[in-house]
């Protein structure tokens, strides 16, 4: 069978092929404004959702592709590929093949992709300039996440080895703010944690069996940050002044973030429903002093703490 080289091996031309098919098809789904899963997608042409995830972040990464709330992926608001006299199956062909061959030496690799840059870029982005969504680099062919692949399908429990050992129950390896985590319950606390996976050094599959009940299979959407904390949700209410107020009408700072009111003067009322004062924490301070919590009392005087102390070192 006829084999193309890829970074020290042999890709089979059928694999190739249908590597080939499959990108072309979630191209051309997005340009239709199709806006599918990653589980859609993974369902659709049978393969993990581990290999969609390389797709769209790894061998599709030049094109500005964002995942919405609901999970569904679309291209960036004023990206076309009706704009390049390429066709998407030529487009596809020379992403796949920069893909195949980026082993081959960095400066290799830096002179195909720029040249891939040339060729389509130029068509797609002008006028516009697209700031794609950048995410930590991680290798998704590795022993570690092999293995938790097969322990989250089989409901297994894992020891995964950090500064120390631990045995947990694996929900999702997900993506927050462009990071990688381990979504998992700790068995002997029994709290949800995320483990930076780049801080785990080894998983071992236990034989042992665990229940993913309807909460936990939930629980994946319900994740607002890395500091998420399994316990109840509480609301955190602020003032929005109306000189930054459109920015919250017109971007979610939070999933959770409702509009209350929105006042006379153009100022907004915002709550957010959130498990932990983190959750909401850097974004609140991100706007400072053009926004102003309202309650809870307890996180209104931490916020007004922590800038108090800083105040004194400056």
């Amino acid at each position: 069978m006829l084999a193309i080289v890829r970074g020290g091996f042999k890709m089979a031309k059928k694999d190739y092929d249908k590597i080939l098919f499959r990108l072309t098809s979630i191209l051309t789904q997005l340009s239709n404004c199709e806006q599918p899963t990653m589980q859609e997608l993974s369902e659709e042409y049978n393969v993990s959702r581990r290999t969609i995830q390389r797709d769209i972040y790894e061998r599709l990464s030049h094109f500005p592709i964002e995942v919405k709330e609901n999970k569904r992926l679309i291209f960036t608001e004023g990206f076309s590929l009706n704009r390049t006299k390429l066709s998407i199956e030529e487009i596809t062909t020379l992403t796949l093949s920069l893909d195949m061959i980026k082993n081959a030496g960095s400066n290799f690799f830096d002179s195909s992709e720029l040249l891939l840059k040339k060729m389509l870029y130029k068509d797609f982005t002008t006028p516009y300039f697209i700031k794609p969504n950048e995410f930590e680099t991680i290798d998704i062919d590795s022993s570690i996440l092999n293995t938790l692949e097969s322990a989250i399908i089989s409901y297994n429990e894992v020891e995964i080895v950090m500064n120390t050992k631990i045995t947990v129950q694996p929900i999702k390896v997900i993506n927050i703010d462009g990071l990688w985590y381990l979504l998992a319950v700790d068995k002997e606390t029994k709290k949800i944690h995320n483990f930076f996976i780049s801080k785990i050094k080894s998983v071992q599959i236990l034989s042992s069996e665990f229940i993913l009940d309807a909460y936990l299979q939930q629980l994946p959407d319900k994740i607002l940050s890395p500091f998420f904390d399994d316990e109840d949700y509480f609301d955190v209410v602020v003032s929005v002044d109306r000189s930054i107020a459109h920015y919250f009408k017109l971007k979610k700072q939070l999933s959770s973030q409702k509009i209350v009111k929105e006042k006379s003067d153009g100022s907004l009322i915002v709550s957010f429903a959130v498990t932990h004062e983190e959750d909401i924490d850097n974004i609140i301070k991100s706007w400072l002093p053009h926004i102003r919590v309202i309650s809870p009392q307890s996180f209104k005087d931490k916020i007004k703490k922590e800038l108090e102390n800083y105040l004194k070192i400056l």
